[in-house]
């Protein structure tokens, strides 16, 4: 198969229309046509199904399917060598794909992505928010290239390669006018009462929480489950509950939420920075990493000052 041929295929499933895939590329439609064709007779089976009434995109089949996988991997390595090579010579350029949960993207992470961005104005960042399940996936069918994620039980993670960037502490919110907001710490026990906007069950956050409360020994009651977090401070700061969300997500200079401390326990998530172990990567995606581990690394200790007579 000609690299050539997987370029013009994956620009295919990725504009969802031949004539959208050709404009991108820069080529005539009857010369991906061709390449399509190619393609499907040497695998000897249909790789795309192609758009009709009432469904207008171009989708895979399943042998599509398992092509796009390998084809968007050998594509990114390919590119990877010419980037290691200017890495080589001193000068880091490339492409660097992740994928990333929205919390992160919203708390975390803008200060460490822009500081890099102007380091290395060679590197071009695609930023592409995933839902944290999804991530892993995406890591191992090559659509992005690091994966940025919170709060993931090994069992997600086991065919990944992981970095562990931080600790992130989850905190109660609560509108500035409640009584506990008063509170610098409460123990988790006592919020049994409370009425609960939760992040949606089955995400990786939602379930720290809940094996948080279990442990100080009730279920929480749910009153609104939503999917932003963004969206769940706002719902508390209109007063129809509190929340435990990442300490991140609370603004000092807020006047109108507060985040108090949780103790016995204190729920946290490890941010973690993962990869495709089948993957050699590219010198712009490592640089990208240290970056982010250089950021987060804790400051050192100052060593004690003792008076001398």
């Amino acid at each position: 198969m000609e690299l050539r041929d997987l370029v013009y295929f994956l620009a295919c499933l990725d504009e969802g229309h031949l004539t959208r895939a050709a404009a991108h590329l820069h080529v005539a439609q009857p010369t991906l046509s061709h390449a399509l064709s190619r393609l499907e007779a040497e695998a000897g089976e249909a790789l795309l199904d192609r758009p009709r009434k009432g469904r207008p995109r171009i989708l895979p089949t399943a042998a599509g399917r398992l092509l796009e996988q390998r084809a968007r991997r050998a594509i990114s390595e390919v590119r990877g060598f010419s980037d290691d090579l200017s890495a080589l010579r001193g000068v880091l350029v490339g492409q660097v794909r992740i994928g990333s949960m929205q919390t992160l993207n919203s708390t975390i992470l803008p200060v460490p992505l822009a500081a890099f961005a102007v380091k290395h104005p060679g590197v071009q960042i695609s930023l592409h928010t995933l839902a944290a399940e999804a991530i892993p996936d995406a890591l191992t069918e090559g659509r992005v290239d690091i994966g940025l994620l919170a709060g993931a039980p090994a069992s997600a993670l086991a065919a990944l390669a992981i970095e562990r960037l931080c600790s992130e502490e989850l905190v109660l919110v609560v509108r500035a006018t409640d009584p506990l907001a008063k509170r610098r710490q409460i123990p988790l026990a006592q919020l049994k009462r409370q009425q609960f906007v939760m992040v949606l069950p089955g995400t990786f956050t939602h379930a720290i929480i809940v094996e948080a409360c279990r442990r100080a020994g009730f279920t929480p009651e749910t009153r609104l489950a939503l999917e932003s977090g963004e969206a769940i401070r706002e719902v508390v700061r209109a007063g129809l509950g509190v929340t435990i969300l990442p300490s991140g997500y609370i603004d000092g200079r807020d006047d109108s939420l507060r985040a108090v401390r949780l103790i016995q326990p204190t729920p946290r998530r490890e941010v973690l920075a993962a990869f495709d172990p089948r993957s050699v990567g590219t010198a712009a995606a490592r640089a990208f990493v240290a970056s982010l581990k250089q950021h987060f690394a804790p400051a050192p200790r100052t060593p004690r000052q003792y008076a001398t007579k």
